[in-house]
């Protein structure tokens, strides 16, 4: 039972997600069932559920989640109990229920600041990557700062662990909140430090991330044609080991790339494609930004209509309103706003717009915030 676990998440952190590493994980689950060995079989329904998420497969990620839950009701069980905490709560995150998400992740940091230790499982410690989920939860809500913080949170407590593949996983949850932010400082020494240290460990799948994480930001920092070239090149290692749980992430990337290279019909060609991945995978919580993306590709295509684009962006406002994901609310909110402007619906902009900004209480110097705040003052 142990061997054929150690083997599928060795093997998954150096080569990917490959049917080995499912058939051992699945062979090591099937012998705890059969001894009896709840503990062993709540790290086992943790490990799949974290082969599912980094396969893409979010649906059913959500399942071995609840399995896990459900385990953790039946035993009472305090380390099984952090462990169905952190895996609910991540992938309620993912599945676009963000409040669920929240309550899920705030239970465990509850109990884990009264727990005199750590509970692992596996050699999986759920405290520390969990507080980096909760910083992106915290993002979606609408609330930088206090994601900032919690990130920074994860990072420390982390280093003061001393598992530097550990702490590899940690730091490139930290450079994807930073990387929201806005700040390409701060996410430039999270991507950097987090690629180290995967290449010290043979971590594969995680260099991959790390090379695609700086071709976003060679992007970000002026240097498109470039970072295209380079995020096109990190894309294959990661579609080879079928690491996909980011792949979302870097196609809008690529996409918002190609439009400024004046390609935005390529563009639209990726996000509509990865808007029937999501669809087909349950990765909920990234579709209102894949909608608000559509639209900006639409807005600059040869024989696109600007209605079409003004119904993406509505759309990805309505979502992100209903899934409670405020920064995605916000920075579509921005560019339906500007859009309205140019066809002389100025004070309809202003007021969409003043609504969704209005609704923040921090973050005010980050990117998306400062760029909304910019527009209604030209609105006005």
């Amino acid at each position: 039972m142990r061997l054929q676990a150690g083997l599928g998440v060795s093997s998954s952190q150096m080569y990917g997600e490959t049917d080995a590493v499912n058939d051992a994980l699945n062979r090591s689950l099937a012998i705890a069932e059969a001894r009896g060995d709840t503990a062993y079989e709540a790290g086992l329904l943790n490990m799949q559920y974290i082969f599912h998420g980094r396969s893409g497969h979010f649906r059913i990620l959500l399942d071995y989640a609840q399995r896990c839950h459900g385990l953790a009701e039946r035993s009472g069980d305090l380390a099984i109990r952090t462990l169905a905490h952190s895996a609910l709560g991540m992938a309620l995150q993912f599945s676009g229920d963000l409040g669920g998400s929240r309550r899920e992740l705030e239970s465990l940091m509850g109990i884990l600041s009264h727990a005199q230790q750590g509970s692992v499982l596996l050699g999986y410690d759920p405290h520390y990557r969990s507080i980096v989920a909760l910083a992106r939860t915290l993002w979606l809500h609408g609330y930088p700062d206090q994601a900032a913080d919690r990130a920074r949170e994860a990072v420390k407590a982390s280093e003061a662990m001393g598992h530097s593949a550990a702490l590899a996983l940690v730091l490139a949850g930290a450079g994807t909140v930073f990387l929201w932010r806005g700040d390409l400082e701060a996410a430039q020494h999270y991507v950097d430090r987090s690629y180290s240290l995967a290449e010290a460990n043979a971590m594969g799948p995680l260099m991959a991330i790390g090379r695609c994480r700086k071709a976003e930001l060679t992007i970000r920092r002026g240097d498109v044609r470039q970072g295209v070239d380079d995020l096109r090149a990190g894309l294959k290692p990661i579609h080879a080991a079928r690491h996909e749980l980011l792949t979302t992430e870097f196609n809008m990337e690529l996409a918002l790339g190609l439009l400024t290279l004046g390609r935005a019909g390529d563009g639209l060609i990726l996000v509509n494609d990865a808007i029937d991945r999501a669809n087909g995978s349950g990765e909920m919580f990234q579709m209102p930004e894949l909608l608000r993306v559509k639209g900006k590709l639409l807005s600059a295509t040869p024989g696109a209509s600007r209605d079409e684009a003004e119904r993406c962006f509505q759309q990805s406002v309505n979502l992100a309103r209903a899934q409670g994901a405020r920064s995605w609310e916000l920075r579509a909110a921005t560019d339906l706003a500007a859009l309205m402007a140019d066809t002389e619906r100025r004070d309809s902009a202003k007021r969409l717009l003043q609504d969704v900004y209005g609704q923040f209480s921090e973050g005010f110097e980050t990117a998306d915030l400062k760029l909304a705040a910019n527009l209604l003052a030209t609105l006005a």
